[in-house]
């Protein structure tokens, strides 16, 4: 089984597959880590991958999660740039690979993601929406069709 996970400020979805990638549970929810990220602004990227590292392990518990799981890459300004991107990006899989030790955990950037469901590497959000739907899967948002493409990642 196969577990993808879009985890948004506002917005985060997860979809599980299994073997003959039917989804077998699919939740699409309001997320807590956005109330904590707009306090959290102020503080050190590797304190907010913290934050993100919890919200993580919260829903791969709440849901029962087994098999892999794969998430689009936290990127963007609430995180950091540059070097210090990588290092912390680097530590907090780790960390990850450390908990996890039950779960395969692949974190693809989004341009990895979306090179390896459509095929381009910069496709837009209504070209992720319009892959899922060519295959069957009619996403409610484009998390869920993030969540969706994690999920078929190879």
């Amino acid at each position: 089984m196969n577990t993808g996970i879009d985890p948004g400020l506002k917005t985060t979805a997860l979809i599980t597959l299994n073997s003959n990638n039917e989804i077998i549970q699919k939740y699409e929810f309001g997320t807590e880590i956005n109330l904590k990220f707009k306090r959290a602004v102020k503080l050190h990227p590797a304190e907010r991958y913290q934050l993100y590292y919890k919200e993580i392990e919260h829903y791969i518990k709440r849901y029962k999660i087994v098999g892999t799981v794969i998430m689009e890459q936290p990127l963007g300004k609430l995180y950091g740039n540059g070097k210090k991107i990588s290092h912390l990006y680097a530590i907090y899989l780790v960390c990850l690979s450390f908990y996890f030790e039950s779960h395969k955990i692949f974190i693809p950037t989004p341009t990895e993601l979306k090179k390896s469901f459509t095929g381009d590497g910069s496709a837009s959000k209504e070209a992720m929406i319009a892959q899922c739907k060519m295959v069957g899967f009619y996403p409610s948002s484009h998390h869920s069709a993030d969540a969706y493409a994690c999920a078929t990642y190879k």
